[in-house]
């Protein structure tokens, strides 16, 4: 499951013999339907990519212990927009199952850790296989996962959480209890942006159907420049250096339909989200 903040909707997919997706919102459950769904799967990955407005699903694992089947290790992408999904077409990890993934915005992608795939699988019933701990870090972009290279990454745990902190502009990895016979127990690691980063206090704003006005905030100390929708007007030049505080204004929406803009910051996004007209 995942949380979307702008359709205010937790969705749901799947599980280890279903490929069905439903969404909740507070009160009730609605299942949705579309041409096309990822294959069944137990244990993917799901986040929501703030600076697509889409939820991510990666991965998972397919008769993990079935013994009249070749489990499956999945390396597929999937984006659901709300209506739809749509496999996306992309150079990818390797097939793995009970990875985390988190939208991290001083990053502006996806951030994946862990997970484990399958190595010397049997050919033949019970079709037994050796664990292949994944201790990686990869990004996603909306188009392509790219392996990151960081001083460590998050030792193999068969239980993790991951958070971004919007206080403190940290993506916090816990794990329950690392593997490492050496370092067994609960480790909390944290990803941080480098000095060439651009940082946003958050990463989101909600604007009425009427429009309005309001702000953001840069941190950093490198230059940026600013991008945005044509409905969304930021003041200033659009471009400068270091911490800066920006204001910007949202234009009525006449349209019965809600809308979701956008104003990049060098590779950051801040996602306006626009009510539609009553």
């Amino acid at each position: 499951m995942a949380y979307n903040p702008v359709s205010h909707k937790i969705v749901l997919f799947g599980g280890s013999e279903a490929n069905d997706t439903w969404e909740w919102d507070g009160t009730n459950w609605t299942q949705k339907t579309g041409a096309v769904a990822p294959p069944f799967r137990n244990n993917a990955a799901m986040a929501y990519d703030a600076g697509r407005n889409e939820i991510v699903l990666f991965g998972g694992i397919r008769d993990e212990y079935s013994a009249v089947a070749r489990p499956v290790f999945y390396s597929d992408t999937w984006a659901w927009d709300g209506t739809r999904w749509q496999q996306k077409a992309t150079s990818v990890p390797s097939g793995r199952a009970g990875a985390r993934m988190q939208y991290d915005p001083a990053l502006g992608q996806v951030v994946m850790i862990g997970g484990y795939g399958g190595k010397i699988v049997g050919t033949t019933a019970p079709f037994e296989y050796y664990d292949d701990y994944r201790e990686e870090t990869w990004t996603w972009d909306g188009t392509d996962w790219v392996q990151r290279f960081p001083g460590t990454s998050p030792h193999f745990s068969w239980s993790y959480g991951m958070v971004y902190d919007e206080t403190h502009h940290g993506l916090f990895a816990y794990l329950g209890d690392d593997l490492h016979c050496a370092t067994r127990g609960a480790k909390v690691y944290v990803l941080t942006p480098g000095a060439g980063a651009v940082l946003l206090d958050s990463y989101r704003a909600e604007i009425p159907a009427t429009g309005g006005s309001a702000v953001f905030s840069l941190g950093g100390s490198v230059p940026w420049t600013i991008k945005s929708d044509l409905w969304i007007a930021v003041a200033g030049d659009g471009y400068g250096t270091g911490p800066a505080t920006m204001s910007y204004v949202v234009s009525p929406n006449a349209s019965s339909t809600p809308r979701t803009g956008r104003i990049v910051v060098n590779d950051k996004t801040f996602t306006v989200s626009q009510a539609g007209a009553l």
